[in-house]
């Protein structure tokens, strides 16, 4: 199944709010953003939601250099 709107909107927001817990910097949030954005929009339209997914997380690991993103809420 492939991407909708929505779909891409919460990929989107959803690896900004990630990017933010780590990133300060406007400048920095605009370029992020900017990537994400270039990275989605090289891809054909039938492409699924999870596939865009794994590639903007790939992008967002690299940027902020933290293997696991959601260590901070994990409980050990």
């Amino acid at each position: 199944m492939k991407a909708t709107t929505e779909c891409i909107y919460c990929i989107i927001n959803k690896t900004y709010e990630l990017f933010c817990k780590y990133a300060d910097d406007e400048e920095e949030k605009l370029i992020f953003t900017k990537q994400i954005l270039r990275e989605i929009s090289s891809y054909p339209d039938d492409v699924t939601a999870p596939f865009l997914y794994s590639k903007v997380m790939r992008i967002l690991k690299e940027k902020i250099n933290i293997d696991d993103l959601f260590f901070k809420e994990k409980k050990f």
